[in-house]
């Protein structure tokens, strides 16, 4: 009988692990946040230019699961919570992102 996967709530247990990307790019950018399963918790844009976009998946690259997708500008000096199990990762794929954006996660 295979394990099975953890709780949120033992998760949580295990405490909060953060990240920092800061992007420059007039094209596109990717930033590997999280390899292996465990929560995405939070997302804050630092700053950010008013046009550039971050995909967040559930995945090692673009092709996972789609989380979330967010508008740099609109976004600035914001937290937003997700509190998602992951099973692959946490990707970001920015295109034409010029900001700073710290992840919160806890690995499984």
């Amino acid at each position: 009988m295979a394990a099975s996967a953890p709780s949120l709530r033992e998760l949580e247990t295990k405490g909060y692990r953060f990240t920092n990307s800061t992007v420059a790019t007039s094209g596109s950018a990717t930033a590997s946040v999280l390899s292996g399963s465990g929560k995405l918790h939070s997302v804050t844009v630092n700053e950010a230019d008013v046009s550039g976009t971050i995909a967040i998946y559930d995945g090692t690259d673009s092709t996972g699961t789609l989380i979330a997708s967010i508008t740099g500008g609109t976004a600035v000096n914001t937290t937003l919570i997700y509190d998602v199990r992951v099973a692959t990762g946490i990707f970001a794929s920015f295109t034409a992102f010029t900001g700073n954006v710290t992840w919160s996660y806890i690995e499984s």
